[in-house]
């Protein structure tokens, strides 16, 4: 879906949780963590530290990451938590 839509932003690190936190509210999808139709809000917290977590991976591992795509990431309902579905994670040569 994102693909689809183009809907996405890129950070550069380091990064504040605020930073990542206006990066999200930046999205088109956002309305849809917000609570959308009645839908119930998702744990925005959770992924704003799913996000800072991988940001802190990628800088303590800095040089030896050639790639890291992580999609999607799973935003459950507020207070649930979110976690990554799937993840490719491609180490450069030493």
């Amino acid at each position: 879906l994102v693909e689809l839509l183009r809907d996405s932003v890129t950070l550069m690190l380091p990064a504040t949780r605020d930073d990542i936190e206006a990066a999200l509210r930046g999205l088109k999808l956002y309305p849809l963590l917000e609570g959308y139709r009645g839908r119930p809000k998702a744990d925005v917290a959770a992924a704003i530290d799913a996000i800072a977590g991988i940001a802190d991976f990628v800088q303590k591992n800095e040089g030896e990451i050639e790639e890291l795509d992580i999609n999607p990431l799973i935003v459950c309902a507020e207070g649930k938590g979110a976690w990554i579905a799937d993840a490719l994670l491609v180490l450069g040569e030493k």
